[in-house]
């Protein structure tokens, strides 16, 4: 099955396969944070739940009655009024009142914006995956957006002014994804060049940016990936794990 135009989002992360997720732990803070990560229960803080709801109502909003909006409980008797609610509610995606507001503002943002919408257009949530041919590991990609010559991807963020998402990528490795990405739908589909992002705010005023990850940028990404991989690769074989510190050597350090 290389590509799966209809697989819920829990089948796909139940695949055994590399993923851009642990590629960008590597890259963030070694094999030691893939290691955790991959020993650790996922958490999902209130920014990931803010950003899943809004990935909801752009791409898949014939999923919307999957989802329950939670009222205010207050006032004598709240705890078992809302334990009520829940269970009347039970199998729903349960979100805050102000949560699906504000997703709602990010959604009439990018709505407003047409190169928005036209990134938009194509299929969403694709499931990709292939065995990668330099390495011989399967790997997989949940694509948010396979249109007629490139991939986008949906980002919440605090900022989308172009410096501070350019520092945003940086730090979250956000250009690994892309580069990842584009070479695994090269394997099951196509040989794409271009990998867009369709960031938008997650606060007042919800600013929609539109950026595209440069060849460069791209070509430097799939080196650090292909390194991340193959310390994955190297620690599984031989269990020993890399040096994890900022330095080998002693630094002179001044506090004055």
């Amino acid at each position: 099955m290389p590509i799966d135009h209809n697989m819920p989002a829990a089948d796909y992360h139940a695949v055994d396969a590399i993923s851009s997720t642990q590629l960008k732990d590597v890259c963030k803070g070694g094999v030691a944070l893939w290691r955790y990560n991959q020993e650790h229960p996922f958490e999902e803080t209130a920014a990931m739940t803010l950003g899943e709801l809004v990935h909801l109502l752009c791409l898949e909003p014939h999923r919307i009655d999957d989802f329950a909006v939670m009222p205010k409980f207050s006032g004598k008797g709240m705890k078992q009024r809302k334990a009520d609610w829940l269970t009347e509610h039970e199998g729903k995606l349960v979100y805050p009142a102000k949560m699906v507001k504000d997703a709602q503002y990010c959604l009439d943002s990018v709505m407003s914006v047409p190169s928005a919408i036209q990134l938009l257009a194509g299929k969403h949530e694709v499931s990709a995956f292939c065995k990668l041919p330099e390495f011989d590991v399967k790997a997989k990609a949940r694509i948010d957006v396979a249109g007629n010559g490139w991939l986008a991807d949906v980002k919440t963020c605090a900022n989308s002014s172009l410096y501070k998402f350019k520092n945003a990528i940086r730090d979250l490795h956000y250009d690994v994804q892309g580069a990842f990405y584009l070479d695994v739908w090269a394997v099951v589909a196509k040989l794409y060049e271009h990998f867009v992002f369709v960031s938008v705010q997650t606060s007042k005023p919800f600013t929609v940016g539109l950026y595209e990850l440069s060849q460069y940028d791209l070509d430097i990404a799939r080196d650090k990936w292909h390194v991340a991989i193959q310390q994955i690769q190297d620690y599984k074989a031989t269990g020993v794990m890399p040096p994890n510190c900022h330095t080998d050597k002693v630094e002179i350090i001044s506090v004055a």
